[in-house]
C-alpha cells in the first residue's frame, strides 16, 4: 500500500511542479493524473479500487514528500493543504479540477 501511495503521491506532486509549456513537453499534466491512476491500479496486485484510506495515505505522503523535515510548511499551512489534495484525490475521475494541486506552489516559493 505504501508503494501506491507514495506513487500517486509522486505523479500529483509532479504534475503539479510542471510548468505549462515544459508540461507539455514532457507529457505530464494534472489531467493525466486520473488516467496514471486508474492505470497503476488496474496493474496493482492487492489493491484494484481507491479508498479513501488510500486517499487519506497518499494526501499524508504527498504532504510528507513536500515537506520531509518539517521545516518549509506550517501546521496551518498542512492544515489547508490536506482538504485540497483529499478533494482532487476524490474528484479526478468523474471532474478533475487542477485548481486544488496547484495551491501547493504558493506555499513553496
Amino acid at each position: 500500500m505504501t508503494k501506491l501511495t507514495a506513487l500517486l503521491a509522486s505523479i500529483t506532486i509532479a504534475a503539479s511542479y510542471s510548468l505549462p509549456t515544459r508540461a507539455e513537453e514532457s507529457g505530464l499534466v494534472c489531467a493525466l493524473v486520473p488516467v496514471l491512476t486508474e492505470s497503476f491500479l488496474k496493474t496493482h496486485v492487492a489493491i484494484k479500487n481507491a479508498s479513501d484510506e488510500i486517499y487519506q495515505h497518499t494526501a499524508d505522503q504527498m504532504i510528507k514528500r513536500i515537506d520531509p523535515s518539517k521545516v518549509i510548511l506550517l501546521q496551518s499551512d498542512v492544515d489547508a493543504l490536506r482538504p485540497k489534495v483529499l478533494t482532487f484525490l476524490k474528484t479526478m475521475k468523474t471532474a478533475p479540477d487542477c485548481s486544488d494541486i496547484e495551491a501547493v506552489k504558493p506555499l513553496l516559493v
